[in-house]
């Protein structure tokens, strides 16, 4: 009887021990869609390396990056399902759960890198972190730059409005990107990113755009020849994570991410301000030509984009004139 009282014991403590050595250890699964090398992939590593730092050996983060998880739109899915926990997604994505995030993914809605911060920064940036979190059960933690966007063809320069006519782009399946090429008369191919470069390569589609680190990242250059410089986008990064999950961490975790997810905005947006001014110099170097496009017709051709857009979001357009307003 008394050994077993003793091996009931000694098997209680046993049990004990491994449940607070495992229970210790905390792991975060961020999941994105780029390489390594771009800036959401070192943002990703950035934004674990703090976290880790602050909590030692009580956390452990694990980046899944270049879409080994899935694709944008999967990823976050996957935060519902609890298959994710954190992801790197875009407002042009997030416009798909809550619409009013449009307004940060119209054609031509910012003037710089400047107007940018001030609306991220501003009541537009806050009004949508709610609507998101109210609406979707996902926090924006923070933020952030990925760039203003242009475009790149296989083979046919780019040269005035009547060339993008019946010229097949690689698009993100997200009205926005959809309705502006079919605005410009090109024929929209919806494409996940992880599969751009093979569609490109093999000729499905003709062209695609995307920020000018984007290029590099996914080495467009090899199955490219050329880069338009339309500007004709400005796409923003959030680093988002599972509402649910984060009120579950444990309080000094939710603070280590807190306070991660605020020093990493000025390190971040410098950086990619930094790349994106390099790049299109790495781009020439790989053999691509970069050609100069006047984009007022352009301008033109993609405003019914706005009005269509906001029009199915009952605040985007209160939105739109927000941050117009803000460099007037």
């Amino acid at each position: 009887m008394k050994k077993t009282a003793l091996f009931l014991i000694l098997f209680l403590c046993a049990a004990g021990l491994l449940m607070a050595q495992t229970g210790r250890k905390i792991v975060i699964t961020f999941a994105h869609m780029n390489a390594t090398n771009d800036p959401i992939g070192l943002t990703a590593e950035k934004f674990k390396e703090l976290v880790e730092a602050k909590v030692g050996d009580q956390v452990e983060m694990r980046v899944h990056p270049a879409g080994q998880l899935g694709d944008d739109k999967q990823n976050v899915e996957g935060m519902k399902l609890g298959t994710v926990h954190v992801t790197m997604s875009n407002p042009d994505m997030l416009s798909n759960l809550v619409p009013e995030y449009v307004v940060f993914a119209l054609p031509y809605m910012f003037r710089d890198w400047r107007h940018v911060e001030m609306a991220m920064d501003g009541e537009v940036g806050k009004a949508l972190d709610k609507m998101l979190v109210d609406k979707e059960g996902i926090r924006n933690l923070a933020w952030l730059h990925n760039g203003f966007r242009n475009m790149a063809t296989r083979t046919k320069p780019i040269y005035t409005m009547a060339d993008f006519k019946g010229v097949k782009f690689r698009s993100p399946e997200i009205p926005v990107y959809i309705k502006m090429f079919q605005a410009i008369g090109a024929t929209p191919t919806p494409i996940p990113w992880p599969e751009v470069y093979s569609a490109m390569k093999q000729g499905i589609v003709d062209g695609m755009e995307t920020t000018p680190t984007g290029f590099v990242g996914a080495k467009i250059y090899e199955v490219a020849q050329y880069v338009i410089q339309t500007n004709h986008l400005y796409t923003a990064a959030n680093i988002l994570i599972s509402e649910r999950y984060y009120r579950g961490l444990p309080a000094n975790v939710r603070k280590a991410i807190d306070d991660s997810a605020r020093e990493i905005v000025p390190w971040q947006r410098q950086m990619v301000i930094q790349m994106s001014n390099e790049t299109f110099g790495i781009l020439r170097k790989e053999g691509m030509t970069i050609m100069e496009f006047d984009n007022t017709e352009l301008r033109q051709a993609v405003q019914p984009v706005w009005v269509e857009l906001t029009a199915r979001a009952p605040k985007a357009r209160d939105f739109a004139q927000q941050i117009s307003a803000l460099i007037q």
